[in-house]
């Protein structure tokens, strides 16, 4: 499974370059894309091929600003993709896991311990 995943990444990544050499809008595209996936999932729904969740509005409210952070570091990648290297746009991704430390530090207060062991 975990293959697969890796696979079709990086074929959407190549592709998605490809695509925004010929189609050079990140905001349309990234609209496409979510738009495209919004309707599989409502058909998903509408078939019973998955469970519609049952959520109230505060959990959507919860929700609503980390959608729309997700969106935004879409349409950011898709601008990338864009604009440079697929690898250059990887090798700044890569840094992610790292922010996220950092600002899980400075914005929540967490404190992560690595024990780091060495030969005995």
């Amino acid at each position: 499974m975990i293959l697969v995943w890796y696979l079709l990444n990086i074929y959407f990544n190549i592709y998605n370059k490809l695509v925004l050499k010929a189609v050079p809008f990140p905001y349309t595209i990234t609209t496409f894309q979510f738009a495209s996936g919004s309707f599989f999932i409502t058909l998903m729904w509408l078939l019973n091929l998955h469970p519609k969740p049952r959520l109230s509005l505060q959990q959507y409210a919860k929700i609503l600003p980390l959608a729309l952070i997700h969106m935004m570091g879409n349409v950011f990648t898709n601008m990338s993709l864009g604009k440079v290297a697929v690898s250059f746009t990887h090798t700044i991704k890569a840094m992610e896991p790292f922010f996220s430390v950092l600002f899980s530090v400075l914005l929540l207060g967490q404190v992560f311990y690595f024990i780091l062991s060495g030969p005995s």
